[in-house]
């Protein structure tokens, strides 16, 4: 196949006469056939270039000329990716990265005052507890002064207790 495409030749204009050097100022595209003359590529100063096909020839350049440009820098934008992300690495194994330094910062910040109010929350269920505890001891000691029938009572004091109990029973119960 290759062969049939390579030994093509362009067909022959008898009305101006033949000449095999009259073909030379034909165009040829890049796969060795000959271009047709409403070609975007091919030039025909007969032919006045439409708005639509002057735009789309200029779009078309300025795509291959991106295209190009991207072709010749892709290699050097990639090792300059390449090096940028490898001094990154660097600078965190290191610990010079101010970004990640920073970041560090705020959560320790964040906590170091978690830390301040779980433990401001212990201190507080400490003391309550605590006080909890001496108002029981208290309690359970004023019981244990009412029931217990004493051998030499003194008669204000336990009429003074009994009545402060009586209180708290009467209070508890409405």
């Amino acid at each position: 196949m290759e062969s049939v495409l390579n030994s093509y030749h362009p067909p022959i204009d008898w009305s101006e006469g033949y000449s095999p050097h009259s073909q030379t100022n034909s165009r040829i595209d890049e796969t060795g056939w000959p271009l047709s003359p409403r070609s975007p590529s091919h030039t025909n100063s007969h032919l006045p270039e439409s708005k639509r096909d002057k735009k789309r020839r200029e779009t078309s350049d300025r795509l291959t000329a991106l295209n190009t440009e991207f072709l010749l820098s892709r290699e050097q934008n990639f090792r300059a990716t390449l090096q940028k992300l490898q001094a990154e690495l660097t600078a965190l194994h290191e610990g010079g990265n101010r970004e990640f330094l920073d970041r560090v910062e705020v959560l320790e910040d964040a906590r170091d005052k978690e830390l301040v109010q779980i433990e401001a929350g212990r201190g507080y269920a400490l003391l309550r507890a605590e006080r909890e505890y001496q108002d029981e001891m208290r309690r359970a000691e004023e019981e244990y002064v009412v029931c217990v029938p004493h051998f030499f009572p003194l008669p204000g004091l336990m009429r003074f207790r009994r009545k402060n109990e009586l209180q708290r029973r009467l209070y508890y119960m409405n």
